[in-house]
C-alpha cells in the first residue's frame, strides 16, 4: 500500500502538506496537514521545491492564492508570506 492510498488521496497531482507549524503564515491562513497544494497563484505545482521557489519569489506581506485539495474539495486559501525568522541560539 502506498502513501496516496493510506491517506486516501485520489490524485497524484500536487504537493501533500505533512506538517504545519503553529506560528506560521500557513497555520494562520488555515492550511492543514493532509491538504494537497495544487496551485500557487494559478501556477500548478508538482514538488516541494516548486512550492518553495514560488513562496521565496513572492513579496513578503503580499497575498498568495494557494489552491488546495482538501478531502476532494478544491479550496482557494489566501496566504500572506512573512519574513523567515532567524534561529536564536
Amino acid at each position: 500500500m502506498n502513501l496516496h492510498s493510506q491517506l486516501e488521496i485520489a490524485s497524484d497531482k500536487g504537493v501533500l502538506i505533512v506538517k504545519v507549524f503553529s506560528d506560521s503564515p500557513a497555520a494562520s491562513s488555515g492550511l492543514l496537514p493532509g491538504d494537497v497544494i495544487v496551485k500557487i497563484d494559478r501556477t500548478p505545482v508538482q514538488s516541494a521545491t516548486e512550492v518553495q521557489d514560488l513562496v521565496e519569489a513572492s513579496v513578503v506581506g503580499e497575498l498568495l492564492r494557494v489552491q488546495v485539495n482538501r478531502n476532494g474539495k478544491i479550496l482557494s486559501i489566501p496566504v500572506r508570506p512573512a519574513a523567515l525568522r532567524q534561529n536564536e541560539d
